[in-house]
């Protein structure tokens, strides 16, 4: 079993979460997770919660992706929707 660790680095990110809080009005909460080189960022609003998942290296594991859904949005992989975006990005969705 592989044991992922993701660092909430949300504090040394202060511009990024200003900027996108701003961008984005109806978002309550923003955090910033790292594992060194896999980022994933996790907003939330009254209406979901989302996970953006990237890696600037590699490709993202699947390992990454199953520890966003149930680490951090607390949720079953049928409980979500996944998109991938063409720069390798993916994108979880969770409605409240």
């Amino acid at each position: 079993m592989i044991y992922l660790r993701f660092k909430d680095v949300t504090a040394e990110r202060k511009t990024f979460v200003s900027c996108f809080k701003n961008q984005s009005k109806d978002t309550n909460t923003i955090k910033i997770f790292s594992n060194g080189v896999t980022k994933i960022i996790y907003s939330s609003s009254e209406k979901s919660e989302k996970v953006s998942i990237s890696n600037l290296k590699r490709d993202v594991k699947q390992s990454e992706v199953s520890y966003a859904i149930k680490k951090i949005l607390k949720a079953q992989p049928a409980s979500v929707e996944i998109f991938y975006s063409a720069n390798g990005v993916i994108h979880i969705h969770k409605n409240n």
